[in-house]
């Protein structure tokens, strides 16, 4: 059985060392266990995966994968430049903390012991310390997008990509050999308070490491929410090798409440003192609540922001996206109907998920070329089912894009999550200016 170029280049990439429990007594255990900085074709080619691929090639990579095929999608710049960046921060962080290195042994272990704290014989505790890796900087990656544009897809790729599971690690010591662990991902999703987000991540954490359940366990002082929630993530993190933390669904409608603010200084602390970074899968309307707190954005926008818009409607991107979707829900044999490219193209907005929605709705209509050679009578009712949940987000959205201004705070918190990413800076609250009737207007900033 032959692979296509595209799928041995990524079983090439997707490959591991035979041996889990890497041997070494010297260099950098964990560096040596990540996969290198992709190149861009095999980087589209993650993303790609079962999309063009021959029946043979798509059937050796489900055996690869141990499993189903992951949801194919188009590999977008974006896409490209968010796998590359987040692999070349994860390399770079095990750089700054070789878990080998004179006292960072002692110190990640440290960390783990204050993370599981437990009170004294009094029932008193003492309030956990914040474990700092010396010389650690923040690492912060935002990647922004508006709904309905496959954050989750692209999440489970990167995933994929360096690994989920706890991997040992075996060196040896001057006193002996040791074994240490090492977690090259770990995704918890967003909430708008600090108490529910420590959830969270104790949930995501113990299922990941393998620890049943953590939420029950590891008890924090409320009255000191902050601090413990910061002790407890870098303790458990710092303890687990943590290569790459993905914080996902961030949202317009959890990013933007007060209670949320405590959530963002959380995360940019974290990446600050442990030096793992964050990669924040943000909505534009949840971006634009992280530009009112200057330090957290700061930190977590400090390896860069990657933003990803809907293609256009006539890009080839757009269209390789319709050919799909035409050839695996619709029962097409060749490339998609122009006037199917362009009506989807219309009733979507280019969001590339609610593509893939319609054509599954139309699906139930007909297949196969003859069917869909022609406009059927019913298209737009049946898409404008298919799309009754998302409707009033994309005509909002629409307005905004063609310059109406004036979106209340309610109206911000409704629709934000669906605005490009351009249009994101004109909803952030501007300054309030007084001025006499006979007085000059402000000059606008250009």
């Amino acid at each position: 059985m032959k692979l296509q170029n595209g799928a041995k280049s990524l079983a090439r990439a997707l490959s591991g060392p035979e041996n889990p429990c890497t041997d070494i007594s010297s260099g950098n255990p964990c560096l040596d266990r990540v996969k290198p900085v992709p190149d861009t074709e095999t980087a589209r080619e993650i993303f790609h995966q079962g999309f063009s691929y021959s029946p043979e090639a798509r059937e050796a990579l489900k055996q690869r994968q141990g499993g189903d095929l992951l949801r194919p999608i188009i590999a977008l710049e974006a896409h490209v430049a968010v796998l590359k960046q987040a692999v070349s921060l994860v390399r770079q962080g095990f750089r700054h903390r070789n878990v080998i290195s004179e006292g960072n042994r002692e110190l990640f272990r440290h960390s783990l012991a204050v993370a599981r704290q437990l009170p004294n014989v009094q029932g008193h505790r003492q309030g956990r310390e914040v474990v700092k890796v010396e010389n650690a900087r923040p690492m912060g990656l935002l990647f922004v997008t508006s709904a309905r544009m496959g954050r989750r897809v692209i999440a489970e790729r990167i995933t994929q990509y360096l690994g989920s599971d706890p991997v040992p690690i075996e060196f040896a010591t001057p006193t002996g050999r040791t074994q240490l662990w090492h977690l090259p991902v770990l995704r918890v999703n967003w909430a708008g308070r600090l108490d529910d987000f420590l959830g969270k991540f104790l949930i995501a954490y113990g299922a990941a490491m393998r620890q049943g359940d953590l939420l029950s366990e590891v008890r924090v002082d409320k009255g000191r929410l902050a601090a413990e929630a910061l002790a407890v993530m870098v303790g458990f993190c710092l303890g687990a090798n943590l290569g790459l933390l993905i914080v996902e669904r961030i949202n317009t409608q959890e990013a933007e409440p007060s209670s949320a603010a405590p959530v963002w200084s959380l995360l940019g602390e974290f990446t600050k003192a442990s030096g793992i970074p964050v990669l924040s899968m943000v909505t534009t309307g949840g971006a634009v609540d992280l530009m009112r707190d200057s330090s957290a954005s700061g930190e977590l926008s400090s390896a860069g922001t990657i933003i990803m818009n809907p293609p256009g409607g006539d890009s080839a991107e757009w269209g390789e996206l319709c050919n799909f979707a035409y050839k695996e829900i619709l029962g097409g044999t060749g490339q998609a109907p122009v006037w199917l490219v362009e009506a989807l193209g219309e009733k979507t907005g280019t969001r590339l998920s609610l593509a893939i929605k319609c054509c599954r709705s139309l699906s139930r209509c007909g297949q196969g070329d003859q069917f869909w050679a022609e406009r059927p009578k019913n298209f737009d009712d049946v898409v404008k089912g298919a799309l009754l949940m998302e409707q009033a987000h994309l005509n909002n959205a629409a307005r905004l894009a063609k310059g109406v201004r004036g979106y209340t705070r309610t109206s911000v918190l409704r629709f934000g999550d669906w605005l490009i990413a351009e249009e994101g800076p004109n909803i952030v609250p501007g300054l309030m200016l007084e001025r006499k009737h006979d007085s000059p207007p402000v000059p606008d900033i250009k």
